[in-house]
């Protein structure tokens, strides 16, 4: 039984289902970012998973390049976009030594950053491979988007995988365990997972832009318009105005 976070099973299952997300936000995403001409401009997707916001971005002209800490997330991603230079790290310790005119960090993949002292360092980071006045697009999930999912159970060709998850509203923590069988050369194999995720307060997610030099808007995900109360996700579009001091 593997149980790696993104491991090879899961990673390919979670491609199949759910890697149109960046394909129903690109409009959202491109209305926000450089137009591409002939200086090709720089774009880094952190937290890439399967590359479809990677293939979108190159098949507009962008020079892409993609981290992920999941080796089978990459490989998936390798095909998706060969264009694309793919790195194997941790967002927490970034050093690229190079700076990009578009950072995003999509699919509530910065959720996974569970304390507001570990998102202000992945601000650092993202500030330190982002030109002045570039862009840093991400979305994160809120409270009423973790507290309204289900346990659910998802079957497809080759095999079958359960969700269970709760939320502690109190603590802002989401738990979701995934089990599941798959087959692979005719044997069918087990896999779970334990995925932790918090529902950051805006306060704490503005504090952190502040601090980093970002100007910000935000968009609902579901609409692509005004935030609500009760929006299940959020898209920050954030400027980089300077660059602070460490």
């Amino acid at each position: 039984m593997t149980t790696s976070m993104y491991g090879e099973e899961f990673a390919a299952i979670y491609n199949r289902r759910w890697g149109l997300w960046s394909r129903m936000m690109w409009p959202l995403i491109a209305a926000h970012v450089p137009a591409a001409g002939l200086r090709r401009p720089q774009w880094l997707d952190l937290c890439c998973g399967g590359g479809t916001l990677l293939r979108l971005a190159a098949e507009h002209g962008y020079e892409v390049t993609g981290v992920d800490q999941s080796p089978f997330q990459l490989a998936h991603a390798r095909l998706a976009a060969p264009a694309a230079q793919l790195v194997e790290g941790d967002i927490l310790r970034l050093n690229l030594g190079r700076e990009f005119d578009v950072v995003t960090c999509v699919f509530d993949s910065l959720n996974y950053v569970l304390t507001a002292r570990a998102l202000n360092a992945v601000l650092r980071r993202v500030r330190r491979h982002l030109r002045a006045g570039g862009t840093f697009i991400f979305d994160l999930k809120t409270s009423a988007g973790f507290s309204g999912e289900t346990s659910s159970v998802y079957e497809y060709g080759e095999g079958r995988v359960q969700f269970d998850c709760a939320y502690d509203a109190r603590k802002k923590l989401y738990q979701l365990q995934v089990r599941g069988t798959v087959q692979r050369d005719g044997t069918s194999c087990s896999f779970e997972e334990r995925h932790l995720q918090r529902a950051h307060s805006e306060r704490v997610i503005a504090g952190a832009l502040a601090r980093n030099g970002f100007q910000f808007r935000t968009f609902d995900a579901e609409t692509q318009g005004p935030v609500h109360a009760d929006a299940r996700r959020v898209v920050y579009v954030a400027r980089l105005g300077r660059h602070p001091q460490a």
